[in-house]
């Protein structure tokens, strides 16, 4: 899908573009940018449904902050981040290790949603950032909504 965004925000635009390119494909799919894009949750009488499938930086993001996020089994996950046509980036939240992976294999998924609101220094480390996020989250009573997990395959047909 040409998906090789990878930064702060990269995810969004890798999500929007997946799933654009594999409903045109598969009408019925079940894929992960699908599942986190059609992710919502509603808290008091607010709907959050601006969640999406990270980016390989953002989901190291989450690494280097899973105990405080909290929710992560010690297994892949996947990100939006494609290597080529038939593989996409993974992290292993046990140890670190990013690596690719074929997109028809299964592994786990986190959403996420946009921390466009929190503004970062260029100079700040990625751990630096991870906390901020978790602060701004929690700050504003919704670090509980970055804990969506699910098991599915990336894509929905092998590229």
């Amino acid at each position: 899908t040409g998906t090789a965004g990878n930064g702060l925000y990269a995810g969004a635009m890798n999500t929007a573009m997946i799933v654009a390119t594999q409903m045109a494909d598969n009408q019925s799919g079940s894929f992960a940018a699908k599942v986190c894009a059609d992710y919502s949750v509603t808290v008091g009488r607010v709907t959050y449904g601006d969640w999406y499938l990270p980016s390989k930086y953002e989901l190291n993001l989450l690494y280097l902050q899973k105990i405080a996020v909290g929710g992560f089994a010690s297994a892949y996950y996947w990100s939006s981040t494609e290597n080529n046509n038939n593989n996409a980036w993974k992290q292993n939240f046990d140890n670190g290790n990013q690596n690719n992976n074929n997109k028809n294999n299964t592994n786990r998924v986190r959403a996420v949603r946009d921390f466009k609101q929190t503004i970062f220094s260029e100079n700040l480390s990625a751990s630096a950032k991870a906390l901020i996020v978790f602060s701004f989250l929690k700050n504003i009573r919704l670090y509980q909504l970055i804990c969506a997990t699910f098991i599915i395959r990336h894509t929905t047909t092998q590229n």
